[in-house]
């Protein structure tokens, strides 16, 4: 049986779009995320997460051996920074010695101080905590870890995530 040629080009426009929309679907994921919030979800769903860029970040990160009354002292300086629209709370922060070789030496956990808060925030669990740190503001932090390992060579300073088992 002959086809039209209307059909033919009503085929053609349906193959190409259909092209299109997968093309879209998986070049253009963070565009369509934007527009249509819920794709998220669906990207989860099906194995196909989104990349994220985390809302808080560290830099300056410094380490320097202080020795004071004879015993060396590691102090770790950095500053936590609000890349995001969004207040977002500071989580405790993860502190890795590595050697040369990059294995872990030594790990230990900290809160990155903030000031008082004006008012009472309190997380899930009904327990107080420092304010959010305000879109684009930054907060510096320091840790200090006596007699640290002498063949530490290396810090590494992640962000624990909210229900992780400390270090």
């Amino acid at each position: 049986m002959p086809t039209s040629s209307f059909s033919r080009v009503i085929d053609t426009f349906l193959i190409a779009s259909c092209f299109y929309v997968a093309s879209l679907l998986i070049f253009e994921k963070e565009s369509l995320c934007r527009l249509l919030p819920g794709m998220r979800t669906i990207y989860g769903f099906i194995g196909a997460p989104l990349a994220t860029k985390a809302p808080l970040e560290i830099k300056n990160l410094t380490a320097h051996l202080i020795t004071y009354k004879g015993k060396d002292i590691l102090s770790v300086t950095g500053t936590v920074v609000n890349t995001s629209n969004h207040p977002a709370r500071i989580p405790p922060l993860a502190i890795h010695l590595l050697s040369q070789e990059g294995s872990a030496l030594y790990t230990w956990t900290h809160e990155a101080s903030r000031p008082p808060p004006q008012e009472e925030f309190e997380d899930d669990d009904g327990e107080a905590q420092s304010p959010p740190l305000a879109p684009m503001q930054s907060e510096l932090f320091r840790a200090r870890l006596a007699s640290p390992p002498q063949d530490a060579y290396s810090v590494g300073v992640f962000f624990l995530e909210k229900g992780a088992a400390p270090l």
